[in-house]
Parts: C-alpha cells; structure tokens; sequence
C-alpha cells in the first residue's frame, strides 16, 4: 500500500514481532526499490528493524540483494535479532552486505548463528568500503572457533569498527584465542568496546585480559563474565582506568601566581 501511494516520508521501518516471514521481507524490499517518483521523489528510509518475524534464509537473500553494491544505499542500522535463520543466513545477507557501503549499525542478536556463520561475517567486515561501527551478535552460537575466525579475519580488516558485542556465545578461553584477543588489542586501533560478558572466561582468561590491555590506550571497555572474582573484576577496571589517564594526557598545568 505504500508503495503504491507513493508515499515516502518514513525514515525507520520497525516491524517486531510481526510473523510476516520471508514474503514481508520481499514487501519491505519492493518500498525500498521503490523508483523514483518526478513529482514526490524516492524512498528516504534509514532504519529497518524486522525483529522475531520469521525470516529464514530465503529472506535474508532478499534482503541481502536489495541492499547490494547497486541496490538501496541509505541504510544505516539494519536489526534482524531473534529470526532463527542460522549460519546459511547469514551466508545470504552477506553476498550482498559483503559489497555494502552505507550500514553503520547491524544488530543479528539470537539468529542461531553457529561457527561456519563467522566467515561469512568476516567477509562483509572486510569489504573496502565497509563503513560498520557497531556489529551485535549477542546470543548466538559462534563458540570459541568461530569467534577466533571473526578476530583473524574480520577484525584484522575492519575499517571503521568500533563496537563489537559477542556476549552469550559459548566462547571459551582457549590459549589460541587469548592470543589473537590480545593481538587484536594491540592492532585494531578503532574498537573501543568489546562485550565477552556471559561466555566461559575464569579468572585465568580474564586476567589475561587484563595483560593484554597494558598500552591500548584506544580502548574504552571491556566486559568479561560476571563469574569471576571481584579482585580480577577491579584489577580490569584499574586496566580500563589507566588506559583512559594515559590518552587523556597530562592536563593543564596551574598557572603561577
């Protein structure tokens, strides 16, 4: 109906909880494409939030299209939590966000996404013109090996990430992907924020952490498990304050009376 009003004054579609499967993402899509019109111009929509709406691959592939190298380039925050789609898609949404340039913010928290779904991540954050800041992928089930994949990969060519939240994904503190966590630390000098909360880190990780931390002035949090001791917890929040003392510099100095 909207589209064929031509009306084209919304900016943010959010459609929760709607059931309307794979064919509503095709309806979202079509506004989207929607021509442009002499008279009222084109569509002007920025914000497109399907949540817990059924969508499958089928519809991400959909999506993923639309949203491609020549398709809809206004796009800024893309939301799909709670489709159950999985790791086949996230492989849809990819072959077309893997050549997006315009997606700040991508929100897939509780999609089902296994570990084989982490490279397919990867390949949209490495895209030259990938302008992400804020991937949310809370709730899945990425596991340590997928994770590590998301670091050596995606990470390593991230642009312009500055965010990343992989709470409750079943990651483990494994001394592989300590190593890499540290080396990413040190490398990526646009993240700021991690979230690892509600995943298996002990004191042990989480002191690692803590190490890893040492000279990473750009980073501005960090979230381990809330299983750990409050003594790791503060040795962490000391980490995080220092690093904000250091990149603060100095201060002024007094003036002489």
């Amino acid at each position: 109906a909207l589209r064929e009003s031509n009306y084209n004054k919304l900016k943010a579609m959010r459609l929760w909880k709607c059931d309307m499967g794979d064919e509503g993402v095709r309806s979202v899509c079509k506004y989207l494409e929607m021509p442009v019109n002499p008279k009222f111009g084109g569509c002007i929509v920025e914000d497109v939030q399907i949540t817990d709406g059924g969508v499958t691959s089928l519809g991400c592939a959909i999506l993923g299209r639309t949203l491609s190298l020549n398709g809809y380039k206004l796009i800024t925050l893309l939301k799909l939590d709670y489709n159950k789609f999985g790791s086949a898609g996230v492989e849809a949404l990819a072959e077309g966000l893997c050549q997006n340039g315009s997606i700040r913010g991508l929100s897939l928290q509780y999609c089902d996404i296994g570990p084989e779904g982490a490279q397919h991540l990867s390949l949209i954050l490495i895209f030259v013109n990938c302008i992400i800041e804020d991937l949310n992928l809370r709730g899945n089930n990425l596991q340590s090996l997928g994770f590590l994949e998301l670091m050596s990969r995606g990470f390593r060519g991230a642009r312009k990430l500055k965010a990343i939240n992989v709470a409750d994904n079943k990651i483990h503190e494994e001394e592989r992907l300590l190593l890499e966590l540290t080396r990413v630390f040190r490398e990526n000098l646009t993240i700021e924020r991690y979230n690892l909360s509600s995943n298996f880190f002990t004191d042990v990780g989480a002191k690692r952490v803590v190490q890893g931390l040492v000279g990473s002035t750009h980073i501005k949090e960090v979230l381990v498990t809330e299983r750990c001791s409050p003594t790791t917890l503060e040795a962490l929040e000391q980490a995080m304050g220092a690093s904000k003392g250091k990149k603060g510099g100095k201060g002024k100095k007094k003036k002489k009376k």
